[in-house]
């Protein structure tokens, strides 16, 4: 399904949204196949189609001070930019603690970078020269154990 959403020219509305079955896709009881539709093309457009309205989730996050990058993976493509969204690096902070409520030099919020990757599942984010210096100062990226993100 991740496939299919990265094509922003297929399956976002009814009129761009075709399937195609050979033979081979399944019988009846009696062991009968289908009748094959990849010959029809573009194949036969689906009578209705359902919107995707689940938000996704981050999955996972890696911090890479070596290359300086922020590699975010979630649980559904998602549009980075070249397919009708951006990043916005404001609504991405790092942070020492699991919570918002840690001290104000313990998280920096993002002020730029360049997204490599989009839309996918993995969204990598090269981060900027001034991001990277004010994220040192205060100490963040220092180990697993002290360094959260924050989205909003």
């Amino acid at each position: 399904l991740n496939a299919v959403k990265q094509d922003p020219l297929l399956c976002t509305v009814q009129a761009n949204c075709y399937v195609a079955l050979t033979g081979l896709f399944i019988t009846d009881m009696a062991g009968v196949a289908v009748t094959a539709t990849v010959f029809d093309l573009p194949g036969r457009r689906v009578q209705s189609l359902v919107a995707d309205v689940v938000q996704p989730v981050l999955v996972s996050v890696e911090f890479d001070l070596d290359v300086d990058q922020l590699r975010l993976s979630f649980s559904e493509t998602v549009a980075t930019g070249t397919s009708g969204s951006a990043v916005i690096f404001g609504g991405i902070s790092l942070q020492s603690g699991g919570n918002r409520t840690v001290a104000p030099n313990d998280f920096y919020t993002l002020t730029g970078g360049t997204v490599s990757h989009g839309p996918s599942t993995l969204v990598v984010v090269d981060l900027t020269s001034a991001d990277i210096l004010a994220m040192k100062a205060r100490r963040l990226g220092t180990s697993r154990t002290d360094t959260f993100i924050a989205l909003s």
